[in-house]
């Protein structure tokens, strides 16, 4: 089938028809405020040139971004001008639009006043009475005001116009898409730790937070994980929303697309604007888990971080590509209470590497950084001499990773323990550390610039 499409950029007129209802809804929605809207309508289209109406966009639309598909007779239906009415309803402007018009009154002392409005300010009004006396009115005095009609150019809901020119069939099927912000996603991960720390029950929700100006009914909905590309827009400031947590079952298929990975839910859904919600995607996960001590001294002297690490590979029992999201971590108590450890975020996770998440630092080991010498060997380079100290408290013995971070051409001329790990700005060192006791290492850089 041939389709005719338009990029419509534009500005302009009043409404003659109203496309009716919504026949097909998807909703791909992006990490970054981000959906494109795609909407399915038959519509009935006057032969000639008229102005037809698109309502109930959302508030937020991209307008440059609308693109329309004439799925039937194409070439017979030319979009000349596109217009988006946002000026919606709302008390102010009513009474904006009805300066030097009659409106109606109900005062709290002097019943119903009729009027031409002159002027209206937060404290007062200014009416002109048909006998051409001016009234000045406390706004306070006034119950209510009736005002003849709905001011032209004011709008219920937010809505595209189309000026057209129909030389085919009335029927017609469209498929209008557009970008609109103020709508996001984002995986949310929820990990219980087991009592020897070795194991994770993991589980994954997908948050939906809606705040575009418009409700999506039975949408096929689509979620985006990956970094697009986007010219940043002005946003409008966001509205208070209201959270559901949904009780489904995980229903998304995952594939690759582009250089991106898309999550489809396999059943119809329903997005509320002003709404956060969660959908199940990935059920407990048992997956095995290494809990680490990570020391960075020049990043904090003496805390001594806690982290888990794991790998996103079948064989470890997961294997999937994660999107990136906050992970919560619990541990059950001996009374089977949940304690919460605390959170980290993951980044978008291919399958088959490592991640780690911070939980914390550690309450009873301590580090401690000291620089020995710094000495001056030419005007571009220098040697440092460092001594790392670790202090367990716990009754066990533990293992601390050590990291250190350089600049410039560096090299590591002596070392009291092997070097683990060593990349371009990065060496790492395993430093066992008994129980109640200290340990030491020692190192020598030399660098230049």
């Amino acid at each position: 089938m041939k389709f005719r499409m338009f990029y419509l950029i534009g500005l302009f007129f009043l409404v003659q028809i109203q496309v009716q209802g919504q026949d097909k809804v998807h909703l791909t929605i992006y990490n970054n405020n981000l959906a494109l809207v795609n909407e399915t309508r038959d519509v009935k289209i006057v032969a000639g040139e008229s102005i037809m109406e698109f309502p109930d966009v959302a508030s937020h639309i991209i307008p440059a971004s609308v693109l329309i598909n004439v799925k039937n007779s194409p070439s017979s239906l030319q979009i000349i001008e596109q217009n988006y009415e946002y000026d919606l309803v709302d008390g102010n402007k009513i009474f904006d639009k009805y300066l030097d018009k009659e409106i109606f009154l109900q005062t709290e002392h002097s019943g119903e006043v009729t009027g031409t409005l002159l002027n209206r300010t937060h404290n007062d009004l200014v009416l002109q009475m048909p006998d051409g006396e001016l009234l000045v009115m406390a706004m306070k005095e006034i119950l209510s005001t009736r005002f003849s009609k709905l001011p032209e150019g004011l709008r219920t809901r937010p809505t595209l116009l189309w000026k057209i020119n129909n030389s085919g069939t009335a029927s017609r099927v469209l498929d209008v898409s557009y970008l609109t912000n103020n709508i996001s996603w984002q995986a949310e991960y929820v990990g219980e730790l087991n009592e020897n720390d070795d194991k994770i029950s993991l589980a994954g929700w997908v948050s939906i937070d809606n705040r575009s100006g418009k409700t999506y009914k039975n949408a096929k909905l689509k979620l985006i994980a990956g970094d697009i590309n986007q010219k940043k827009y002005l946003r409008k400031e966001a509205r208070m929303v209201e959270t559901l947590m949904s009780a489904d079952q995980p229903a998304f298929e995952e594939k690759s697309f582009f250089e991106y990975h898309l999550y489809s839910l396999k059943r119809p859904a329903l997005v509320k604007d002003r709404q956060q919600k969660q959908i199940m995607f990935i059920e407990p996960t048992t997956a095995k888990v290494l809990k680490e001590y990570v020391y960075n001294g020049s990043i904090d002297a003496r805390a001594v971080a806690v982290q888990i690490k794991f790998r996103n590979s079948e064989e470890d029992g997961l294997g999937m590509p994660l999107p990136a999201g906050v992970t919560r971590i619990y541990k059950a108590d001996d009374d089977g209470s949940k304690i919460f450890l605390g959170e980290d975020n993951i980044k978008h996770t291919p399958k088959d590497e490592d991640i780690r998440l911070k939980i914390g630092n550690a309450f009873d080991i301590i580090g401690e950084r000291k620089e020995l010498y710094n000495n001056k060997l030419s005007k571009r380079s220098n040697e440092r001499a460092f001594e790392i100290s670790l202090r367990n408290h716990k009754k066990q013995a533990i293992e601390v990773r050590v990291i250190e971070r350089f600049h410039g051409d560096w090299r590591i001329t002596e070392s009291s323990l092997p070097v683990k790990e060593k990349t371009a700005d990065k060496a790492e060192w395993l430093v066992k550390v008994p129980a109640n006791k200290e340990s030491k290492l020692t190192f020598v850089i030399r660098s230049q610039w």
